[in-house]
C-alpha cells in the first residue's frame, strides 16, 4: 500500500507549484480475512457504517497473494458491502488517472463520487452484468456504452480524466471502449458495492493526478450538448460550452457546429469570462436527425477577443460523433418496470418511464408493474413473472423486451431502447378496441400481420394499463430515498418528504390486467404462419369500479417461443373508437333479448334479421377470459341461438353478441 505526494518545481505560477498524487494499493500488507476499512488509514465503510465491511481473500490475486472480495449477501439482495476509498481530494482540474485488476465472477458495480464525502454525487457508476457486458455509465446514470468485458479472469479497467477539458476516457485491457463529457466532472472517491447477486474481487488499485498549469489566453471548447445517439427525424437543440484555460479574461468568440457541408454558428459577445470559467451558449437554430446526414461533427471557436486564434489551438476543436437511429418499421419497444410504493428507490424508475414516454410516445410501450404487501397496485400474476425474470435484482428493476434486465433509471432506459428499436420484427401489430360502458367491459382483438414465414409457439397476450392513478389510503403513500436532495437530484422528488404522501402521488403506467397470461394466450397464433397473413386474438376485461377506463390503454404484445418479446402496439383510449370499424350500439334492431336469464344450465340469444349478416357469440367471464366463442356465419330472418351455461360457475358473465360491423353487449347471471 503506498500512498506519494509528489511535489515537483516544474512550473513557478501565480497557482503555486505543478503538484503530482498517486496512490496504489495490492493488499499485500493485510493477512486473508481481514476486514479492509478495519485495517487500513486509506479505506473505510460508506459513512463508516458498521457491519458492512469486506474481507480481504487469498482466492484470487493478480499480484502477489491477496485480493478485496466484494460480494452480496444474496442473490436477490444488495450490499451490505459498501467500501469508500477517498482520493486525495475532490479533483476537478488537471488529468487524473485510475486503474484496478478485476475478477468477476456473476456481475460487478462500482462509481466514483463527486466529492471525498460520500452520497453527495456519483459521477461514473459502471455495471457489469452477468452475460459478459458492461454498461458504462456517466454521473447521470446514463450508459453511454455497452461493451463487453472478460467474465472469470482478471482484466484491467481504466480510467483517464482531462477534467480541465471534461473528457472521460475509459478502456480495458488499455483498449479505450468509451468517450465522453459529464454532468458532474469531479473525481473524489471509489465506492464498490455489490449489487444482488453480484461477487468480484479487485487488485492493483492506482490513482495518479498532475495539477493543471494555465497559459495566458487560452479558450477551449468542452463539450456540446448532442447526444451520441439521436433518432431519426427529431429536432434537438444545440448548445456549445467553452472554458477559459487562460489567465486573460476573454470578452468575445465565435463558435461553429459543421458536419463537413453545413455549418451553423453563433457569435458570443459583451461578456466578461476570466481564469476557468465556462459559458453555455445555445444555438439559434436546432439539429435535425437527418438519417442521410453526416456522422461525423465538429464544435469549433475562433475570433476569440476579436483575434484568429489563442495561445493553445490544439483545444479549439471538439469533435462529436453521432449515430442517427432508423427505427424498424412496425417497431416498438416494451419494457416492464418492477416497482412499489414500498420502495424508495423506485422514484427513479418512475422518472425514467416517465422520460420514455414523453421522448418516444409512439414507439416505447412501457408497464409499471407494482409489487408489495402493502401496494394497492399489483397484479399478483404480472408481479411474479417480473420479479422472478432471470437476471432481475431488486427494485426498482426493468424487464427489456422480455429478454435483458436493466436499471429503470432514463440513461440506462433510454440506452436499451436505441439497442432494440432497430431490430427488424417479424410482424406488426394492430388493437380493435372496444369498451360497453353499460357492463364495463373492454374487448380487444389483437392482429398479428406477418411479415415473413414462422414457426413454433409463438403467443399474443394483452396487457391492461392505467394513468392517472391516485388513492387516498396511506397505501398509495410513495417511499422516496431522494428526499432532501442527498441521493441527487431525481425529477423532483428531492424536493418531496417521504413517503411522499397519497395526496401527492399520481402513478402511470400501471398494470391493470394481463390478459392471456405472462407467457402468452397458448393457441392464440398458429403453430406454422406463411408471409402476409393476418391472425387475431380477442381478450377482454371488465373494469372493476374503482378503475377509470378513460385513463387506460391496451398493451398487445407478440411473444416468440423463447418467451422474448417480438413486438408491442400500445392503443390509448382516445382512440379506441378510431381503431376499430366495428361500432358499439348499445340496441340493435335484430337483437331480442336473452332468456332465460338468470339461467342454471341453457340460455338462448334470440334475434330477428332482416337481412343476411355474419353473426358471432363471445362469452366472458368477470375476469375477462373468454368462456365460450361460436361463429354463425351468414344468418337471417328469426334466430335463436343456445348458450350452454351448465358448465359455468354462478356469476356474471358477459356476452358480446357480433353482428356484421355492430355489436351488442348484455350481462348473463349464471345461478344454480
Amino acid at each position: 500500500m503506498k500512498k506519494i505526494l509528489l511535489l515537483a518545481l516544474l512550473l513557478n505560477t501565480a497557482f503555486g507549484y505543478a503538484q503530482t498524487t498517486s496512490f496504489s494499493d495490492d493488499f499485500e500488507s493485510y493477512s486473508a480475512g481481514d476486514l479492509i476499512a478495519e485495517n487500513s488509514m486509506d479505506w473505510r465503510t460508506w459513512t463508516n457504517a458498521s457491519g458492512i465491511d469486506a474481507p480481504i481473500s487469498s482466492e484470487q490475486a493478480f499480484s502477489g497473494e491477496n485480493s478485496l472480495h466484494i460480494f452480496a449477501e444474496s442473490p436477490a439482495n444488495p450490499g451490505p458491502m459498501d467500501i469508500f476509498l477517498p482520493f486525495e481530494k475532490a479533483f476537478d482540474q488537471g488529468t487524473f488517472h485510475f486503474e484496478m485488476m478485476m475478477f468477476i465472477e456473476s456481475g460487478a458495480y462500482f462509481n466514483f463520487q463527486g466529492s471525498t464525502t460520500e452520497g453527495q454525487t456519483w459521477t461514473f457508476q459502471p455495471e457489469f452484468s452477468t452475460d459478459g457486458t458492461v454498461a458504462i455509465n456517466n454521473s447521470e446514470n446514463a450508459a453511454v456504452e455497452n461493451v463487453d468485458y472478460p467474465m472469470n479472469e482478471w482484466f484491467k479497467i481504466s480510467v483517464d480524466v482531462e477534467l480541465t477539458l471534461n473528457e472521460w476516457v475509459i478502456s480495458i485491457n488499455d483498449k479505450e471502449v468509451a468517450n465522453f463529457a459529464n454532468v458532474e466532472n469531479r473525481a473524489g472517491g471509489l465506492n464498490l458495492y455489490p449489487l444482488a447477486g453480484h461477487s468480484y474481487y479487485i487488485d492493483d488499485v492506482i490513482y495518479t493526478h498532475d495539477r493543471f498549469l494555465p497559459a495566458n489566453f487560452d479558450l477551449a471548447v468542452l463539450a456540446g450538448s448532442l447526444p451520441p445517439k439521436m433518432l431519426a427525424g427529431k429536432t434537438y437543440p444545440v448548445t456549445g460550452v467553452v472554458k477559459n484555460l487562460g489567465l486573460t479574461a476573454i470578452t468575445s468568440y465565435d463558435i461553429t457546429l459543421s458536419d463537413g457541408t453545413n455549418e451553423i454558428t453563433k457569435s458570443v459577445s459583451n461578456i466578461t469570462l476570466n481564469f476557468f470559467q465556462e459559458n453555455v451558449v445555445a444555438f439559434d437554430d436546432p439539429f435535425f436527425a437527418d438519417p442521410n446526414g453526416a456522422s461525423d461533427l465538429t464544435f469549433s471557436i475562433s475570433n476569440i477577443n476579436g483575434e484568429a486564434a489563442d495561445d493553445n489551438v490544439d483545444n479549439n476543436n471538439k469533435g462529436a460523433n453521432i449515430a442517427i437511429v432508423v427505427p424498424a418499421p412496425d417497431k416498438s419497444v416494451f419494457v416492464e418496470e418492477g416497482t412499489g410504493t414500498w420502495c424508495g428507490w423506485c422514484p427513479r424508475g418512475a422518472v425514467g418511464m416517465e422520460y420514455m414516454a414523453h421522448e418516444y410516445p409512439n414507439l416505447f410501450v412501457g408497464i409499471a408493474v407494482h409489487n408489495g404487501s402493502t401496494d394497492p397496485m399489483v397484479v399478483p400474476d404480472h408481479d411474479l413473472g417480473v420479479r422472478t425474470f432471470p437476471g432481475f435484482g431488486g427494485f426498482p428493476g426493468g424487464v427489456i423486451e422480455r429478454a435483458v434486465t436493466s436499471d429503470p433509471a432514463a440513461g440506462a432506459l433510454e440506452s436499451a431502447f436505441f439497442n432494440y428499436i432497430t431490430q427488424p420484427t417479424v410482424a406488426s401489430l394492430e388493437n380493435h378496441v372496444e369498451y360497453d360502458d353499460a357492463t364495463r367491459t373492454i374487448t380487444v382483438e389483437v392482429s398479428a400481420t406477418f411479415k415473413e414465414e414462422v414457426s413454433g409457439d409463438y403467443r399474443l397476450s394483452a396487457i391492461v394499463r392505467e394513468d392517472n392513478v391516485t388513492g387516498t389510503s396511506n397505501a398509495y403513500r410513495q417511499s422516496n430515498f431522494y428526499a432532501g436532495g442527498g441521493n441527487g437530484v431525481m425529477g423532483g422528488y428531492e424536493n418531496l418528504p417521504n413517503p411522499v404522501p397519497a395526496a401527492d402521488m399520481v402513478y402511470n403506467e400501471v398494470s391493470r390486467a394481463l390478459l392471456g397470461g405472462f407467457d402468452g394466450q397458448e393457441g392464440s397464433l398458429p403453430s406454422t404462419i406463411a408471409a402476409g397473413e393476418t391472425h387475431s386474438y380477442t381478450f377482454s376485461y371488465v373494469v372493476p369500479s374503482d378503475q377509470h377506463p378513460e385513463n387506460m390503454g391496451i398493451a398487445a404484445i407478440l411473444l416468440r417461443p423463447d418467451g422474448t418479446a417480438e413486438n408491442a402496439k400500445l392503443t390509448l383510449y382516445p382512440n379506441w373508437a378510431t381503431q376499430s370499424s366495428v361500432v358499439n350500439v348499445q340496441n340493435h334492431n335484430a337483437f331480442k333479448s336473452i332468456s332465460p336469464n338468470p339461467v342454471a344450465d341453457m340460455t338462448f340469444i334470440h334475434l330477428d334479421l332482416e337481412s343476411g349478416k355474419n353473426v358471432s357469440v363471445q362469452i366472458f367471464n368477470n375476469m375477462g377470459q373468454m368462456v365460450l366463442n361460436r361463429n354463425y356465419g351468414q344468418l337471417t330472418g328469426g334466430q335463436v341461438l343456445p348458450v350452454n351455461a351448465s358448465t359455468l360457475a354462478n356469476g356474471v358473465y358477459h356476452a358480446k353478441i357480433n353482428i356484421d360491423n355492430e355489436f351488442v353487449t348484455r350481462s348473463i347471471v349464471v345461478s344454480k
